[in-house]
């Protein structure tokens, strides 16, 4: 769905050719301005030929185009300057990805490297040294005497540091566990993220009955609504109103991110159960692409009626055309 730019009155190819007061490729010069205003569209036939007659009095002269501005001589574009690509490509460094083993070298290191100042910090006296982490398999190797004196004291004790050492992590762990609205707004993060990458759009037609009330429609109805919403698309599900007759199908419309679209097309083509017979899918994907804009500021659900009500909405968001998809596409 691109939207092509307005036609302009001179290309920018050939601005250069025409003085600089010229913003029509007809001269000003030829009528008066009365004569020279023409209407944007014909409507009769006296006005169509009236501008056939205006286009073939047109006479363009040699005043009219600079011809001092062509030259036997070719224009080569701008050269490129190295420095500026460098600067360029400082500023807009790609990100690298680095493989597994890469990865836990690159940790070794880092871990090595602040081992390494903490002992020279020691070393210097800057930093008192840490005490040794006793564990009940090097007990007797660092209390030496004292564990050969009190075997049962120094158990203790180790076992009173084990537990304390436990503790402490247990405590830093729930210190740094995120509360259920900071999950929420962390996950909301990362559907925006993706859809600020891309805007993807998937159109499907369900042929199941979402609008009767009985407990399978609606697990079905909370399904493709909950699962939209979670994965913070955009977009319309426009359920019909069959009443035991399959007229007029439904019709969903998701505009997010490439990751949003593809977790929901395999949540609606995969992974819900649809309750149609053989004949028919359940649900099918139309049409997938990517849009310049969003159509859609939101989502939301529609129950509809009539194919005139389906239409409407559809033609107020400018997207109209999925509605043929969709009859076009019927089983």
């Amino acid at each position: 769905m691109k939207h092509h730019d307005l036609i302009p009155n001179i290309e920018w190819w050939d601005k250069p050719l025409y003085p600089e007061y010229q913003a029509n490729y007809i001269p000003i010069n030829i009528y008066s301005e009365q004569e020279h205003k023409q209407p944007a569209t014909a409507h009769t036939q006296e006005e169509i030929q009236r501008q056939i007659t205006f286009l073939q009095q047109l006479q363009y002269t040699d005043t009219t185009i600079l011809l001092e501005k062509i030259t036997k001589l070719l224009e080569h574009p701008k050269p490129f300057i190295i420095s500026e690509l460098i600067q360029n490509r400082e500023k807009a460094a790609l990100p690298s990805i680095l493989t597994k083993k890469e990865r836990k070298k690159r940790l070794r290191k880092i871990c090595m490297d602040i081992q390494k100042e903490k002992q020279d910090k020691i070393r210097l006296g800057l930093q008192k040294p840490s005490p040794p982490r006793i564990t009940l398999q090097n007990m007797m190797a660092i209390l030496r005497a004292e564990a050969q004196i009190d075997p049962s004291k120094a158990e203790q004790e180790v076992r009173r540091q084990i537990q304390a050492r436990l503790d402490k992590h247990i405590k830093q762990n729930k210190e740094r566990e995120l509360t259920k609205e900071q999950r929420g707004d962390k996950l909301k993060l990362k559907w925006q993220k993706d859809a600020s990458q891309e805007i993807r759009v998937a159109v499907f037609r369900i042929d199941d009955d979402l609008s009767s009330n009985n407990l399978e429609s609606k697990k079905l109805k909370f399904k493709v609504d909950k699962n939209a919403q979670q994965d913070s698309l955009c977009g319309v599900c426009q359920i019909a109103n069959q009443n035991g007759q399959s007229v007029v199908p439904s019709i969903v419309v998701a505009e997010g991110g490439p990751k949003g679209i593809k977790f929901y097309k395999q949540l609606l083509l995969n992974r819900i159960k649809w309750k149609s017979d053989v004949s028919k899918q359940g649900c099918i994907l139309l049409w997938e692409g990517v849009a310049k804009q969003h159509a859609f500021n939101k989502w939301k659900i529609i129950e509809i009626k009539s194919e005139a009500e389906v239409k409407r909405i559809l033609a107020e968001k400018g997207v109209e055309q999925f509605w043929d998809l969709a009859m076009n596409n019927q089983n």
